[in-house]
């Protein structure tokens, strides 16, 4: 499972980077502003999970959430968040994220239920990929007049 984390923060990062391997999940990237986020995701691989802070100085992490979303309709986002204020987070983040998990000493406990079930769906599409026609293309090539 791929994960891009892009938190500002190196310190945290790299405690977040830290749990997540020892969890098991060892395809992390982390990048430390929106504007990079973006083009990580407009011109390379596109992560499964993007975990994200919501408070980023060059770029909005807001205004980052959307231009992906627009680009990745199905794009699976965690954003991480200082304080929750119910009220704010209902009028800042309109859209299709998965859940905004407060930055507290209960992150990892809140974050790892998503984590595995987006692990578990990624491992699923992989396994439902087309072998079939893969196996009927080589056929036709062994097999040709």
């Amino acid at each position: 499972m791929n994960i891009l984390l892009v938190e500002e923060d190196h310190f945290y990062a790299s405690m977040v980077m830290g749990y997540l391997k020892k969890a098991g999940f060892g395809n992390i990237k982390h990048i430390d502003n929106g504007v990079d986020c973006l083009l990580q995701v407009y011109e390379e691989a596109i992560p499964d999970l993007l975990i994200m802070d919501a408070h980023l100085s060059r770029v909005n992490g807001v205004d980052v959430m959307q231009k992906l979303l627009a680009h990745k309709p199905g794009l699976k986002i965690l954003v991480l968040q200082d304080q929750i204020n119910p009220r704010r987070s209902d009028q800042q983040f309109s859209g299709p994220f998965i859940d905004i998990i407060p930055k507290d000493d209960q992150i990892f406990e809140r974050m790892m239920p998503y984590i595995h079930i987006i692990h578990s769906e990624s491992i699923q599409k992989k396994r439902s990929r087309p072998v079939n026609n893969l196996l009927l293309t080589f056929k036709r090539f062994i097999f040709a007049p």
